[in-house]
């Protein structure tokens, strides 16, 4: 069976804001979920990593009024909510207590290019589902 993937049902929503006009937004975790050693006579461990700390970076275009949200958000010194859900599937990740961590650079230049936005903060929900 085939799937399709529409991004225009991918909705990210920071805070009161709900952002429409994005070019990519990419989930991560700080930290790997486990972390492996072995001694010295080859006895190995596994321990489970409880950092749940992570970034939702947004790929957005320079002339997007998300922009001017973002910015307003980051002035605010606030924290907030941030949900990112695919609903082309099951992927949902819900970061409660996210901030801006900085105001993205931006190149003024012959064409209108992006800006990046990271958010940080502690993911309640990091979840990768498959697409319906």
């Amino acid at each position: 069976m085939t799937k399709t993937y529409d991004p225009t049902q991918v909705s990210i929503q920071v805070g009161v804001a709900s952002l429409k006009s994005w070019n990519g937004a990419t989930p991560s975790m700080e930290e790997e979920g486990w972390f492996f050693s072995a001694g010295t006579t080859g006895e190995d461990t596994r321990s489970k990593n409880a950092n749940k700390l992570g970034t939702l970076t947004i790929t957005m275009p320079q002339s997007s009024d998300d922009n001017d949200k973002l910015t307003g958000i980051y002035n605010a010194g606030s924290t907030i909510k941030v949900t990112m859900k695919d609903n082309n599937g099951r992927s949902l990740f819900l970061m409660p207590t996210g901030t801006i961590a900085k105001l993205p650079d931006v190149e003024c230049a012959k064409e209108s290019g992006e800006v990046e936005w990271l958010i940080k903060g502690k993911w309640g929900v990091y979840f990768v589902g498959g697409m319906s």
